[in-house]
């Protein structure tokens, strides 16, 4: 189903172009955990997949299994299964637009990353192809970039980038990303 939609844009090795590995990385909706198997190529730096499906999370387990840096966590995005300040990369790779209300994970996102720390999001630019919904599911036909801009500045995120990449089905896909602020030091 991915890839009639990405037709041959191979948004794994996009984010992981983005990323500097370092820190705790989190793949956010990390659904069977191929976008984690990719970066345990990368780094041995911890890992950690959160999805809220027990069944996706079995079959990230088994793909997983040789991978000693990677963690599975069951949870909801906009309730994240972890500490204030936990990770220093978060990617949520193709996943907000199955949320029903998308700021929540984003503002989730900034309360679990360090200061400092680097926000990858990815999803479809706003469209009207109803028939996409039968094809990958979700609750929302993409975003406008503005939308997803004032999300993330609400938050508190600095926007460093925003790159667009056609799909097919006339589709746009696009990939924020963004910065939590460091800690002001005080004068």
């Amino acid at each position: 189903m991915k890839k009639e939609v990405l037709g041959e844009v191979d948004l794994n090795a996009v984010i992981k172009e983005k990323i500097s590995f370092h820190g705790t990385i989190s793949d956010l909706g990390c659904g069977t955990g191929e976008l984690i198997d990719v970066l345990s190529e990368e780094t041995s730096h911890k890992l950690i997949g959160i999805d809220y499906s027990p069944e996706m999370l079995e079959q990230a387990r088994l793909r997983l299994s040789g991978t000693g840096n990677a963690e599975l966590r069951l949870g909801e995005l906009e309730h994240l299964p972890m500490k204030n300040q936990e990770i220093d990369t978060a990617i949520l790779n193709m996943v907000l637009h199955h949320i029903s209300q998308p700021e929540l994970p984003i503002a989730e996102v900034y309360r679990v990353l360090k200061p400092g720390g680097l926000f990858v999001l990815s999803d479809f630019e706003k469209h009207d192809r109803e028939e996409i919904k039968e094809i990958i599911g979700g609750s929302w036909l993409g975003f406008e970039k503005e939308t997803i801009k004032t999300w993330l500045t609400d938050a508190g995120f600095h926007l460093k980038t925003v790159d667009a990449y056609p799909v097919n089905h006339n589709l746009m896909i696009n990939v924020f990303t963004a910065k939590k602020p460091p800690i002001q030091e005080k004068i």
